[in-house]
């Protein structure tokens, strides 16, 4: 999704409104389907990569 030699600061990304496994189908199962979360990844993915842009 975003190339990794450019740096992508935390305003750039936005912020999540509510938790995405709130409405999930599976929350019944919470918080052991969180391994098996492809949504959760991407997100993580997506954060890994940010530069925070406070000390």
């Amino acid at each position: 999704m975003y190339n990794k030699y450019t740096k992508i600061f935390d305003f750039e990304v936005g912020h999540l409104v509510q938790s995405p496994c709130k409405n999930c189908h599976r929350y019944g199962i919470f918080p052991r389907c969180i391994a098996g979360c492809t949504l959760l990844d991407k997100i993580q993915d997506v954060l890994s990569t940010v530069v925070s842009s406070t000390r």
